[in-house]
């Protein structure tokens, strides 16, 4: 493994930490404009509660994409994922890991709690080495009982892991890559939807959290933005992709302090969105076909 120094650092809009922390494990294992490769998704879920998520497929499409071993996990018990991350670490693969921004030193440190994402580089009896992209990007050693803290509670999310523990045995061309996301797109596409309406058919009295929506879009603009470079009729689908995160964003925003804003009139604004989001995704998937389509004929 290469020098454990994030390249990704600095400030993560919210919700968009794991991505920040993954972008950099793709890193390390070799994958090509890896801030990018974290972007290969586009949909919605419905995790619950006042929430709207965005896919959660990031990570399986980068997987898939560049033919990677990756994996999403959680576990019952914080000491069973301390061992999971023991043994990643002796592989010599590190690993993001959510924990509760309430114990960690940040700008809300003892203030809110909430998820945050970090990468641990290394691990002994001693505690864990952990490396923080957003507000410390050095190694910082937490002891067992600090650490064991750090992951326990709702907002370490089951103690959740993100690993990269392969290098690329892809490397797909822009083509390849408009293909597979169009092909997620449409495979996709009843799910998101359902899974949109459901949200929006929910408690119209809480403010909503579209933080995850939003994350996933940044992310989804920055890799059509690379595509666009070699594809330059992805341009008009990236540079709407780039205006519609912006809303979302402040949709986000609206609902984390909504300075008396009723909450049924911040729903409006996330079911407009909602529906400009899927007119965008579904020309999107067609024009992804066609592109790869074009390319194939070409060659």
């Amino acid at each position: 493994m290469p020098d454990l120094a994030p390249r990704f650092t600095g400030l993560a809009l919210y919700g968009s930490c794991y991505q920040q922390c993954v972008a950099n494990l793709l890193d390390w294992q070799g994958v090509p404009a890896a801030e990018e490769a974290v972007g290969m998704s586009w949909g919605f879920t419905r995790p619950g509660g006042a929430a709207l998520d965005g896919s959660g497929r990031w990570l399986a499409a980068a997987g898939a994409g560049y033919g990677l071993d990756v994996a999403d996990l959680r576990f019952a018990d914080p000491a069973r994922a301390a061992g999971y991350e023991r043994e990643s670490l002796v592989a010599g693969v590190p690993v993001a890991a959510a924990v509760d921004a309430f114990h960690l030193p940040s700008p809300f440190g003892g203030e809110r709690h909430f998820t945050h994402c970090v990468i641990v580089v290394a691990a002994d009896a001693d505690g864990v080495v952990v490396v923080d992209p957003m507000n410390n990007p050095e190694p910082v050693r937490y002891r067992p009982a600090d650490w064991a803290r750090l992951r326990s509670g709702p907002s370490a999310q089951d103690a959740r892991l993100l690993l990269v523990r392969s290098a690329p045995t892809r490397r797909p061309g822009p083509a390849a890559l408009a293909r597979d996301l169009g092909e997620q797109l449409r495979a996709h596409d009843e799910q998101d939807a359902a899974a949109l309406a459901d949200y929006l058919a929910g408690d119209t009295t809480v403010a909503p959290d579209v933080s995850g929506v939003a994350a996933e879009r940044m992310y989804l603009a920055r890799f059509l933005a690379g595509l666009a470079g070699p594809l330059p009729e992805l341009r008009p689908v990236a540079e709407g992709l780039a205006a519609l995160e912006r809303r979302w964003y402040l949709a986000h925003t609206i609902g984390l302090e909504s300075g008396g804003v009723p909450p049924q009139r911040q729903l409006r604004l996330v079911r407009d969105l909602g529906e400009r989001d899927q007119q965008q995704r579904r020309a999107a998937a067609e024009l992804l076909t066609a592109i790869h389509r074009n390319h194939e004929e070409d060659q």
